[in-house]
């Protein structure tokens, strides 16, 4: 009688083991895949990280230099990046050349428009006299779009006061 509880015992080991195999390589392939998939989300994550620092960084371009929000015209005034339609200038320049392959390529666009009504009293906490101070309010709006390179592409919009002296 042994020896058919022995045969009976090595008859049943070898499935268990198989089955146990089969759930081990499964896990291992799940978890290959959770990692693959982790990379592609932080692959992506920062690609919308970058895109969002480089209109980011285009906006700050654009305010840096006075002359991309010029205080004339009225509310709706547009002041865009070259080869942008519907504004009233085509002027905005970054400094140093910054995106001027991207501008000329359409993948960097900014625009700067006034903001209604043409001129406001200077908002609180700038510790301004609103006796001496006007302020004329710009919405600044950068586009970065390199998103058929798998660049990534967003807009950002902010708005920008500029104090004016009020003439006496």
């Amino acid at each position: 009688m042994r020896t058919s509880t022995l045969s009976q015992s090595a008859g049943f080991a070898l499935p268990t083991a198989l089955i146990l195999m089969v759930i081990i390589v499964l896990i291992a392939l799940s978890s290959v895949e959770f990692s693959a998939t982790g990379l592609r989300q932080a692959g992506n994550d920062e690609t919308a990280i970058q895109a969002q620092e480089s209109a980011q960084s285009v906006i700050d371009a654009t305010v840096a230099d006075a002359d991309n929000t010029p205080v004339i015209g009225n509310a709706g005034y547009k002041v865009c990046t070259p080869g942008v339609s519907g504004c009233n200038a085509n002027t905005i320049s970054l400094p140093g050349n910054l995106y001027a392959s991207e501008i000329s390529a359409g993948d960097v666009v900014v625009t700067s428009e006034r903001a209604d009504p043409a001129f406001r009293p200077p908002p609180r906490g700038l510790n301004t006299s609103v006796a001496a101070f006007t302020a004329a309010v710009f919405a600044i709006e950068g586009a970065y779009d390199k998103s058929d390179e798998g660049l990534g592409q967003t807009e950002i919009r902010e708005g920008v006061v500029i104090l004016v002296p009020k003439q006496q």
